[in-house]
């Protein structure tokens, strides 16, 4: 059944479609747990017609800041077959995490507001982005999201996955982010529990899960082939 449930999965992150433009969704697929180095990686499928392979990341909860998010140079800049040999070996090796499927909206009523200075462009147009606070379920705690989408169903925890003998758990979360055309969804995983960390800091921009402190988490930072 593993070899099945990979078998799909590498199927799906190699799909490419047909059309005259690049826009198109990007997904977030947990590959798994790395019970020995502590480490849980994410692969994250682009659904258009760039052509680029998939991108994978991890968190190492055995680092310092836990919730940082690490790419995998090899998934940047290789290719498709290349990329999808790769991630068959690093998956036989993982233990498969079971989700938890929420598709629950996390925008809290009070927080929408406009990302100051902060607009995205397409070819034809511009649209400003907003600024979502994320708090169901965390109590007084809460962090924020940029998005295009202003409503209060903008940022959604589709799954959950719980972490094998630690406190944290990931969550993918979703959102309309992308630019191209009429705008797309992104997904985008948070490690929450696991303490101190910047989960988009790959990309040089990003908040801790639960720190309000911090600039709002840009899923675009995640889509390290811009």
């Amino acid at each position: 059944m593993r070899r099945v449930i990979l078998a799909v999965l590498l199927a799906a992150l190699c799909a490419r479609g047909a059309g005259a433009t690049v826009g198109g969704p990007m997904l977030a697929e947990v590959l798994g747990w790395e019970a020995k180095t502590h480490r849980v990686y994410v692969a994250f499928v682009h659904r258009d017609e760039g052509g680029d392979p998939p991108s994978v990341c991890f968190f190492d909860l055995a680092s310092a800041v836990p919730a940082t998010v690490h790419f995998l140079e090899w998934g940047r800049r290789a290719e498709d077959s290349t990329v999808s040999r790769r991630i068959a070996t690093l998956s036989r090796r993982l233990t498969v995490l079971r989700p938890e499927s929420w598709d629950e909206s996390l925008v809290d009523d009070g927080y929408r507001a406009p990302a100051p200075y902060d607009t995205v462009e397409s070819d034809s147009f511009r649209r400003p982005r907003y600024v979502a606070r994320v708090s169901k379920g965390f109590g007084w705690q809460y962090f924020r999201v940029l998005t295009l989408d202003p409503g209060l169903h903008a940022v959604r925890r589709l799954r959950e996955y719980r972490i094998p003998g630690t406190t944290a758990w990931l969550m993918i979360l979703s959102c309309v982010a992308d630019p191209e055309e009429v705008g797309y969804e992104m997904q985008f995983p948070v490690l929450v529990g696991a303490g101190r960390g910047t989960p988009a800091s790959a990309a040089g921009t990003g908040s801790t899960p639960l720190d309000s402190d911090l600039p709002p988490i840009d899923p675009r930072s995640f889509d390290v082939r811009r």
